[in-house]
């Protein structure tokens, strides 16, 4: 793997790309919505994975986002436009991909720039909840995770660039109050932070991408992915560690009664709801135990019972349910019964 992978110009034009190709040619750097993992500041992803993501060949590219980044990507021009009108900016696309000038493997796409501020700025287009964007502050009591992600983005892509200024244009949409006016949130540039991140990331590119050798695992995903069959001998571990599993054995020896009265009481209470599916107390409704959606449900056995020769015709080693389906669909239809879904206990008691 090559890391001369950028123009002398320092960047490489995205029009005309795929977004299968942009995908693909993502293995040959590290994007600035990456650098977050790679610090460990990211609370989805850790190196191993972005290290995976380079190392390891994968046909199957997820081509469509899905979720939220779908939606995200979405409204994006929307969003953009919005922000630009409420607070006088004027913006461009920038279509390209940005190459560290020193170190080409480390790469950044914007979102959009604004230029008609004395100097050009960086524009990162976001959307959150409005309880989330109350702790969007790199100075908060509680970082929000969320925040830090997209913070490391944007000081990269203003340490990759050499823009000495940049801001998020946040869309705020909640489930219940739809959606609210964009707002502008502009981030100072941390100069120690880019320029110690930028360190970490060239030792992780050269340590681990270029050599092939995984990162150290940072989760019990990450350990069972190295590590997923287990055998002798044992390790021998440290003092903390001997406390730490003598602390979890007292906490489980804690929970066992605890869990133990948890079900004899629930199995009480559910005794009492017979054919109702709530209780109350002085008139305030204290539990529920209804039943979850109907379930549709193929009587095999009816079937097999009635029709011995259709039956046999959709056996392998016992009958299967989706041949029948296929080869005799209105056979199946007859044989198919509406069942109460499974019955779910919750206490509704609020807490003062």
């Amino acid at each position: 793997m090559s890391t001369q992978i950028a123009t002398k110009r320092n960047y490489r034009l995205t029009t005309g790309m795929t977004r299968e190709e942009w995908l693909r040619d993502r293995k040959n750097y590290i994007g600035a919505s990456e650098i977050a993992a790679v610090l460990g500041l990211d609370q989805h992803r850790t190196p191993l994975d972005v290290w995976k993501s380079k190392v390891y060949d994968n046909p199957e590219i997820n081509i469509q986002p899905s979720g939220r980044a779908a939606a995200g990507l979405r409204f994006e021009d929307a969003v953009a436009q919005w922000v630009a009108e409420k607070f006088d900016l004027t913006i461009r696309r920038d279509n390209k991909v940005r190459f560290h000038p020193q170190h080409p493997f480390i790469s950044v796409n914007l979102d959009r720039l604004i230029v008609n501020r004395p100097h050009v700025g960086v524009l990162e287009i976001k959307t959150t909840s409005k309880e989330s964007f109350k702790t969007w502050s790199i100075n908060a009591d509680y970082i929000n995770p969320i925040f830090m992600h997209h913070w490391v983005q944007i000081q990269m892509q203003m340490g990759v660039t050499g823009y000495t200024w940049g801001c998020f244009g946040v869309q705020m949409a909640d489930s219940y109050l739809g959606f609210g006016e964009p707002e502008i949130l502009e981030i100072e540039k941390d100069q120690d932070f880019i320029d110690l991140s930028i360190e970490k990331v060239v030792n992780f590119w050269e340590k681990y991408v270029l050599a092939k050798e995984p990162p150290p695992a940072q989760t019990v995903g990450d350990m069972l992915f190295l590590h997923p069959k287990a055998g002798p001998p044992p390790i021998e571990v440290s003092k903390e560690v001997y406390d730490a599993v003598v602390e979890l054995k007292g906490v489980k020896d804690r929970k066992s009664p605890l869990e133990k009265r948890e079900k004899e009481l629930a199995d009480q209470i559910k005794l009492l709801f017979g054919e109702s599916d709530s209780m109350v107390y002085k008139g305030s409704l204290i539990a529920t135990f209804k039943n979850n959606k109907d379930k549709d449900v193929f009587d095999l056995n009816a079937f097999e019972g009635e029709k011995p020769e259709e039956a046999e015709q959709c056996k392998k080693t016992v009958i299967d349910e989706e041949l029948v389906a296929e080869k005799f669909p209105m056979i199946y239809q007859s044989y198919i019964h509406p069942v109460p879904g499974d019955r779910r206990f919750l206490v509704k008691i609020k807490d003062n």
